[in-house]
């Protein structure tokens, strides 16, 4: 990218829920096969920050893997999404599609840092605004 200058879906609120630092490897992959490795830096509910040097354009739908940190094998942790901003250091998918299963993991690393109450009404906010 060319500028410092941060690209931004537009309507796309970066603050409904919140973030947890989170560090690991995840694979986003584009509707075209692409495939990229990301480093995750944090992690809502709604969505994940991920850095890398490969360059996914604002409104891109992607899918989001989770690897394993036991061995390299994928977990079942997928989730769909939409990269709503994206910078020279790396994007923000905001999540659209999850089945309760995914759903259900990505809330129980969620849960590890932070209070239950904050993680139950962001839930509840959650079905409340719909998933897109």
């Amino acid at each position: 990218m060319s500028s410092n200058k941060e690209k931004l879906l537009p309507g796309y609120d970066r603050r409904w829920f919140t973030r947890i630092p989170y560090r690991g490897k995840v694979f986003v992959k584009t509707p075209d096969g692409n495939q990229v490795e990301a480093e995750v830096r944090n992690l809502s509910l709604r969505g994940i920050l991920v850095t890398t040097e490969d360059i996914i354009p604002v409104g891109r739908s992607v899918d989001v893997i989770f690897p394993s940190k036991e061995s390299e094998r994928l977990l079942d942790i997928a989730i769909s999404g939409r990269v709503v901003w994206s910078d020279e250091k790396g994007f923000g998918i905001e999540f659209e599609r999850a089945d309760i299963q995914n759903f259900l993991k990505v809330k129980n690393i969620i849960i590890t840092k932070l209070p239950a109450d904050i993680t139950n009404h962001e839930i509840l906010r959650y079905f409340s605004r719909g998933a897109k």
